[in-house]
């Protein structure tokens, strides 16, 4: 399981749609819907995107981090910002690859790559470092 209960099925009840809808909307089968809304596997970063635009709420309500949703006409990610916005929590926190990838469990080079934009973050990792950094998720995603 993972470490945040996202709010996609609360979501789509609410708008009253079905599955097979968002499964439409995201381009994807419904079973592959099925898998993030049920939890069985991540909800990749630019679906959530797409689902926080869809419904006009925050990425942190989208996945479960913030209890209430406010309609807001938020910006689609914007990954330069992303990386710029990490590069400056690093350099802010003097914090190096290393120290990172320790804290994420992952390899140096992984975080190098997902630092510069040449490989796009998983969620887990992202919603870590925006905790571990204090920093809003959408605000470190450009979105705001």
């Amino acid at each position: 399981m993972f470490m945040y209960l996202n709010n996609l099925k609360k979501l789509r009840l609410d708008n009253e749609l079905k599955q097979e809808d968002l499964a439409q909307i995201l381009n994807c089968k419904r079973a592959t819907y099925s898998t993030w809304e049920n939890q069985r596997s991540m909800v990749p970063l630019s679906v959530a995107d797409q689902l926080a635009l869809y419904y006009h709420v925050s990425l942190a309500y989208i996945l479960g981090l913030e209890k209430t949703s406010k309609k807001v006409a938020y910006q689609k990610i914007n990954y330069n910002k992303l990386s710029e916005n990490l590069l400056l929590c690093k350099i802010k926190y003097n914090h190096t690859y290393e120290d990172i990838a320790e804290f994420l469990k992952c390899n140096k080079s992984t975080v190098f790559r997902y630092f510069n934009g040449k490989i796009t973050f998983k969620i887990d990792m992202l919603i870590a470092l925006s905790e571990l950094y204090r920093v809003n998720l959408d605000s470190l995603c450009g979105r705001k």
